[in-house]
């Protein structure tokens, strides 16, 4: 009979034809008109009825006739042109590739599944060879498959990488397992293969002390030590920093703002500044000015010169990953391969985290899901600082280690005359044993 579902506000209609139970939105079954009351709701309803009690029962779908190309075709209708299409189409290609577009989606089975995360964890890891250009332009100048080459390393994978493949399959499946004919019936019968989500490494942010950071500063070229300090004084993402313009500085309310299409989580924001942040800001503004470019980071090169000539640079461009420079400024260091740019962003919300709540530090760490913050904070945990302070061995008074009359003085040691520790090497020698060798200087 004819209700109304209250939470999709549609009438729908619910009855069973020769055992077959049928239910589906109520429209008017030649002019696909809505009801707009119960009365109109009722008397579609009959015309449906009629209609479905006149068709002779159709054969049912032949099960083998929906192959994977079908699938993939109706993912791609539904996530065409999001966030994340450039990513899900290379996904798409290798599971294409895999499973074949002509294979029936009811022989993807969990075990087919399971030969397909065997094949991925022997792919190498690729190398991007386009250099500074956008893979549409690398392509006019080689073939695609000439665009990648296996890194020197050997390495393989990894499970955090296989299951973006493997969330793309899954959503595939669900899509699929969800379609209807045109008569309301199911295309697959057969249960839904379950896609496993591998189990992938927790790592945490590591937040660059403040000293580390400064070197790094100090050794960087101009562009990178400015990204570096206005990451770490705002938490700017790098894709967002390097692409920052004049425009989005609004020094009368004291921050930056952030348009939807250029933030991860697809949303306007604003981000404060603070009294140093601006005081970068409006330097960063002022050098955009004489360079006469409307993005606030620009790189510009030293051209050759000879003796006595005058400093020539190069025209000012923007940056759209200073991987080169952070690379080299790592291995001068001696930390290469220990820290990334995103740390930057960790730095920062450490910092705030040191004086402010937990709902402030996940707004100004602009992140939708608390867990994600909390990744964070594992680092200044202050509750659990306390209490690694509190077990903190304590070592015995000089009075509680004063030798017995029957026993041999000891008050010559100087470390009787002390009332606690003040160091490692008292603190070993008051335990009973002897402290290690000191090493020599550097």
């Amino acid at each position: 009979m004819a209700h109304f579902n209250k939470q999709r506000k549609k009438w729908m209609y619910d009855f069973e034809i020769n055992g077959k139970r049928r239910s589906k939105y109520i429209v008017h079954p030649e002019t696909g008109k809505e009801p707009r009351n119960k009365t109109e709701a009722v008397r579609f309803e009959t015309l449906i009825r009629a209609k479905a009690f006149a068709q002779p029962e159709s054969t049912p779908h032949p099960p083998g006739d929906f192959t994977v190309g079908m699938a993939f075709d109706a993912f791609t209708t539904r996530k065409k042109g999001g966030g994340n299409w450039e990513n899900q189409k290379v996904y798409i290609a290798e599971l294409a590739r895999f499973f074949g577009l002509a294979t029936p989606v009811r022989d993807i089975t969990e075990q087919t599944i399971w030969e397909y995360i065997a094949h991925a964890r022997r792919q190498p890891i690729m190398v991007y060879m386009g250099g500074g250009k956008t893979k549409s332009e690398a392509v006019k100048l080689r073939r695609d498959s000439s665009l990648y080459r296996p890194c020197k390393s050997g390495r393989t994978r990894a499970d955090s990488t296989i299951n973006r493949y493997l969330d793309c399959l899954r959503e595939t499946l669900r899509i699929a397992y969800s379609l209807r004919d045109s008569d309301g019936r199911m295309l697959l019968s057969n249960p839904v293969p379950v896609v496993p989500d591998l189990t992938e490494p927790e790592k945490l942010p590591r937040p660059i002390p403040d000293d580390v950071l400064w070197q790094m500063a100090d050794r960087a070229p101009a562009h990178l030590a400015w990204g570096i300090l206005l990451a770490r004084l705002m938490g700017f993402r790098k894709g967002e920093m390097f692409a920052l313009t004049i425009q989005q500085v609004d020094f009368q309310n004291g921050g930056i703002w952030l348009a939807a299409e250029d933030t991860k989580a697809k949303r306007d924001e604003f981000i404060p500044a603070g009294r140093e942040a601006l005081e970068l800001l409006t330097y960063l503004v002022a050098e955009a000015i004489a360079r006469k470019t409307e993005h606030l980071i620009t790189y510009r090169r030293r051209l050759r010169r000879a003796p006595g000539e005058k400093v020539r640079f190069t025209e000012p461009v923007p940056i759209k990953n200073p991987r080169t420079a952070w690379r080299r400024v790592m291995k001068e260091l001696g930390v290469a391969g220990f820290h990334k740019f995103h740390h930057t962003k960790a730095s920062f919300v450490t910092a705030i985290a040191h004086n402010a709540t937990a709902a402030v530090t996940q707004e100004l760490a602009r992140h939708r899901d608390y867990r994600t913050t909390q990744r964070y904070l594992k680092v200044n945990n202050q509750a659990a600082r306390a209490a690694v302070d509190a077990a903190s061995i304590r070592v015995p008074t000089a009075t509680a280690l004063a030798p017995s009359p029957k026993q041999e003085s000891q008050t010559e040691d100087p470390m009787f005359g002390e009332m606690t520790a003040k160091s490692l090497n008292l603190m070993v020698g008051a335990a009973g044993f002897e402290p290690t060798t000191p090493s020599p200087p550097d």
